[in-house]
Parts: C-alpha cells; structure tokens; sequence
C-alpha cells in the first residue's frame, strides 16, 4: 500500500472541487496501531542492511512480534480495512458530496483502489486515472502473491542499479565511491550495520537497515533526485549529511505500521513459513543490494510484508478478489513509468489489458508516479480528466531530463 498525493495542476484545480480522504485504519479515520513508536524502535534497531546469519528467523520472529502488537492495539479495526470497504466508503463519500459519478485520480496503492471501485460501482464513473499501476491478480491471488512480492525485490535494486550505472558512467557528475559506487555503496550498508550512529543518549539513529531504506525511498523521486542523493551518498562517505542523521522508519513509524496492516487485510498470503524461507532466499540472492535489508527486516513498506502477512491473526472480512475487468462504459486512463522502481511497468501493462474499456500511457523514464516526473503525462492526465479526451493509442511520454555524463 502506497499513498502519494502529486499536486494537481492549475486546470485541474479550477475544473474540480479537489478531495482527499484517510482510508479507514488511517490518519483519522479510526487509526490502527501496532505498539508504540518505542517498540518499533527497538526492532529496527536489530535489522541490518547485509546478509547476517538468522536473518529470515529474525524477521520471522519481529513480523510474529508485530501481530501481535496489532492484536494488542487494534483487534477490533483490523478485519475491517481492507480495499473492498475503502471503495464502499468512496461511493459513500462520492453520493455525499452530490456528484453523480466519480471522477478520480489513483496513484500506486490506490491504482487497486480505483480498479476495485470501477468494478463494484462501473456505473459510477465518470473518469479515472491510475498512475503506477498494481497488477489486481498479483496483488491478491494466493498462487501468484509470493511471485509479486519477488519480482518487487528485483524491480527496486534494478532501480538502484541503473542509478549506479549513471553515476559510474558520469564521474564528473558523481564522486561517489571514486569510480566504483556499488562498491562504495555496499561498503557504505555494513559500515552503518557495524557501527550505527547514534545520538548523544546511544539510541540508534541510522543504521544499515534505516540507510537502505532512504535510498529506496529516494529513488521513487524519478532522475530529478539522482543528482541529490549522489551528493548525499558522498557527505555518507565523509560522515556528515542527511543519511547520517535522517530515518524514515523512526519518523513515521505509524503510516508503516497501517501500511502493512491493510495489505496483510488485503492479501490472502499462503500460510507456509518453509515457502516463505524458500521465496525469502531468492529475494536476496537475486536483488543483492536491497533485498537483504527489506527480506530480513521488521515489517515495514511493502516489500517486507510477507513475514507479518504469512502469519496474520485477523479475519480478513473486507478482501477483494475479484472481477477485475470493470465492465463499465467508461474509458479508464493507466499510466506506467519503464523505469519505475517501485511498481513494475509490466503491471500497467497487465492492468491496462484486464480492464473492459482502457488505454495505457507510457513514461519512458524512472520514477514512481508518472504524473509527478513528466510535464507530458500531466498534460495528457490532465484533459483527460477534464475532457475525458484519451491520449492516441499507443501514447508515450519521453523522460525530458536529461542528466550531465562523463
């Protein structure tokens, strides 16, 4: 479950009364916990970026920890968040603001949100956009759920890979690891496992777990950050600079909390610890430079679910399964980015071809969420939902940055 909210355009924003809503489990909408900041502290600060002996027991163990903290704090929420019961609260919410039919803009996670939506109420649309799109048969059919979560380890160092290659191929440009940045950088994930930083109290404030996890996040930002974050990897190396300091785990400790709650609600995992062990080593060996952390580490983003939702106590009374055709009039729009890290181009593909009545939008580029890295796909997303003026068949989007090599 991923949510981002893009700014909406100027035409956008005289053409709709623009609203946004907390999904139930979320923010203000009956928020789930699973314990308290301090005892998600104290099980990250046990993760490490590196392969370490134990490791899949280890998140095996803080993933059956993590339940039941759930239990503990919001047993009676929990069977109740999953995506069917957000997409009837949307048509609530919808009938409630007077509109007639929706018109909507999806992004990641709410791409299966959307795609829910259009097949409970195909009615009820007016138009829909979703950008960076989740495969719905992947995301939660029984024999096809462990491949997804695979093919998301490889997509993301695939990712970081390609950055790594820009920076190798553009040493003017990137300094960091003197000619060698994968090097540098796996050097850089057991460094902080050997030795995290730590505050002035000795509570842990990045370590090789938290340091992988920035990076993750950063290339989400599309090309746009490659350049940032080369300069924040070589302050790393000298020990100064925001990966030294920074932690996304231990600053919203609450939205992966709720993030892993609603997939494992969602996601009906096969119940087998020996076949998790099985796809767990193949997460590693075959995404090498993440996969490590994100297989063996607490639940977290999603990626890291599979250890909490393998072993999830709850009912899962609001799982939606299916149809996923929508077999309503309504043109639905999917964007896809080639160079997503996060959600695999493949899924728009996949989406775009399950759908009754929808066409595809290509951003040749990196980055999740189309919209956000290209001037073009918010053009043609923003007639679109305006007009409901679909792109040509076939439609792409070039990646117009172009950075500095050599």
């Amino acid at each position: 479950m991923r949510f981002f909210y893009p700014t909406a355009t100027p035409e956008l924003q005289a053409r709709f009364d623009l609203v946004a809503f907390d999904p139930r489990g979320t923010d203000r909408t009956a928020p789930i916990t699973c314990g308290t900041p301090e005892e998600y502290r104290r099980m990250w600060e046990a993760d490490t970026a590196r392969p370490t002996p134990g490791g899949f027991e280890r998140a095996v163990n803080q993933a059956k920890t993590f339940n039941e903290l759930c239990m503990r704090d919001s047993a009676e929420m929990l069977p109740y968040v999953g995506t069917e019961y957000a997409a009837r609260d949307l048509d609530l919410l919808r009938a409630a603001v007077g509109d007639e039919k929706l018109s909507r803009a999806g992004f990641s996670y709410a791409t299966y949100l959307g795609t829910v939506y259009a097949n409970l109420f195909p009615d009820k649309v007016r138009a829909m956009s979703l950008d960076s799109a989740v495969d719905p048969y992947g995301y939660v059919h029984t024999n096809r759920i462990f491949r997804s979560e695979y093919d998301q380890f490889v997509n993301q160092d695939q990712g970081l890979e390609r950055f790594l290659a820009w920076c190798k191929g553009a040493p003017t440009y990137c300094t960091f690891g003197g000619g060698d940045p994968r090097a540098a950088f796996l050097r850089l994930q057991q460094r902080f496992d050997d030795a995290p930083v730590r505050s002035g109290d000795g509570t842990v404030l990045v370590n090789g777990f938290t340091f992988s996890f920035q990076v993750m996040a950063r290339l989400s930002g599309g090309k746009v950050r490659w350049q940032m974050m080369a300069n924040e990897l070589v302050n790393a190396e000298r020990g100064t600079g925001y990966f030294m300091t920074a932690n996304t785990v231990a600053d919203d400790p609450a939205f992966l909390m709720r993030n892993t709650a609603i997939e494992c609600a969602d996601r009906p995992f096969p119940r087998s610890l020996p076949m998790l062990s099985s796809v767990n080593a193949a997460q590693v060996k075959s995404a090498p430079l993440l996969g490590p952390a994100f297989a063996h580490g607490l639940p977290s983003y999603d990626q890291s679910h599979s250890p909490a939702c393998v072993q999830w106590p709850a009912q899962r009374r609001s799982n939606y399964t299916g149809a996923f055709n929508a077999s309503g009039k309504t043109p639905i729009l999917v964007v896809g980015s080639t160079g997503d890290p996060d959600v695999r181009f493949e899924d728009s593909v996949t989406l775009a071809n399950t759908l009754t009545n929808a066409r595809l939008l290509t951003f040749k580029g990196e980055g999740h969420i189309a919209y956000r890295n290209s001037a073009c796909v918010r053009d043609k997303m923003t007639i679109y939902l305006i007009n409901l003026t679909m792109p040509s068949p076939n439609a792409v989007c070039d990646d117009d940055l172009v950075l500095p090599t050599g």
